[in-house]
């Protein structure tokens, strides 16, 4: 249905920034959390609360993190609402990336409403950066994104005329696929956000957030 397949791809974007409130806040062992991601999850789909977001009271992100706080609250009182193996498969989260005794530096002395704004916009940028890769290669645009890769992704930074050099073209080709890329990026991040909440004003607003949490 569009709808859990809506949920779903919400869900992909989300489910690190539930995760390590979860663990920051939570402070149980990774599986448990992981467990308890799942099962928020699980909670959002089945009793429709997505539907309940308002953007005329605030940003579709912060409403989540509101319901995740209730959801803890909730669990802590009874903690039988943890159904660990339960089994349930309409959602496809894929949580390989996080490691038991993984603590994300990012989050060392942060808070966990502060570490959840942090994941955010490293899930939405994660997620443009495949989105571009992909889209690159089925518009055979590899060059202009390999050329954006090395330029933005090198482990030293390099000039235009290092980058140019390397792949063996002028400086300006350089600095068109560059342009290129970086506009195609913007707009596949406008798409995701657009995707997660409600109204073009609060768009607008995360774009701003986003930008600037990305420095």
């Amino acid at each position: 249905p569009q709808y859990v397949e809506r949920v779903n791809v919400l869900a992909q974007l989300y489910w690190r920034p539930v995760y390590w409130y979860i663990r920051l806040e939570w402070k149980r062992p990774h599986e448990e959390c992981k467990d308890l991601t799942q099962q928020f999850f699980l909670q959002m789909l089945e009793r429709d609360v997505f539907g309940l977001a308002d953007p005329s009271k605030g940003s579709f992100r912060s409403f989540l993190r509101a319901v995740l706080k209730h959801f803890l609250l909730v669990t802590k009182r009874d903690e039988r609402r943890l159904k660990r193996g339960g089994g349930k498969s309409l959602l496809s989260l894929t949580m390989d990336d996080v490691q038991e005794e993984r603590i994300l530096p990012a989050a060392k002395g942060k808070t966990p409403d502060e570490t959840f704004d942090l994941e955010w916009a490293r899930s939405v940028m994660d997620e443009a950066f495949g989105r571009l890769e992909t889209e690159s290669k089925k518009e055979k645009q590899q060059e202009a994104y390999e050329a954006f890769k090395r330029y933005y992704f090198a482990k030293t930074p390099l000039s235009y005329a290092e980058v140019a050099k390397q792949m063996g073209i002028s400086e300006f080709t350089l600095q068109n696929r560059l342009y290129a890329m970086r506009q195609r990026l913007k707009k596949i991040v406008r798409e995701l956000v657009t995707d997660s909440v409600g109204g073009p004003e609060e768009v607008e607003n995360e774009l701003k957030t986003l930008l600037l949490d990305q420095g």
